[in-house]
């Protein structure tokens, strides 16, 4: 749920970055670029104290000691940061397009159809609080669907 509000408190930001002028060239590729860029930087430094280059190490040492190798697990860890890469900016070029709640709403029902693909095919265990979080972030959704359309309807003249 942090993440659902944090993506979220995201998209609500940017999208009030992208209704005024950033700057020269400010498209909404390159505010998620440079919105990524500080987040790495700010975020660097607390990542290292909390995951050690040590313990890094450990762990890459292990990785390897039971066969993998580490050109495989850089490929990997390369091809997961850019796929993701290419998603959030996907995300962005669609968020300069819809309103931001619009946006929050379908990325809420994009986690709800990733967990129930993720149950139907990789059979996952679902636990009683995931259905909780699930069946609430459905009812948000449908519940914003049902009162936009019902703040679309002409009220009739009196």
């Amino acid at each position: 749920m942090l993440s659902n509000v944090s993506s979220a408190f995201r998209g609500i930001v940017a999208k009030k970055a992208m209704s005024k002028p950033q700057g020269e060239n400010m498209t909404e590729s390159n505010l998620y670029g440079v919105l990524t860029i500080m987040s790495f930087s700010l975020l660097l430094p607390f990542s290292l104290l909390i995951e050690s280059p040590a313990k890094i190490a450990s762990v890459w040492g292990a990785a390897t000691a039971s066969g993998i190798s580490s050109g495989y697990i850089a490929f990997n860890l390369l091809m997961s940061g850019v796929c993701y890469y290419l998603y959030n900016e996907t995300a962005f070029l669609a968020l300069g397009r819809v309103n931001a709640v619009t946006h929050a709403i379908a990325n809420t029902v994009k986690r709800i159809v990733i967990i129930l693909a993720s149950v139907v095919i990789f059979k996952t265990q679902l636990t009683p609080l995931g259905m909780i979080g699930s069946g609430i972030a459905v009812a948000g959704a449908f519940l914003y669907a049902l009162a936009k359309q019902a703040s679309g309807k002409k009220k009739p003249a009196a």
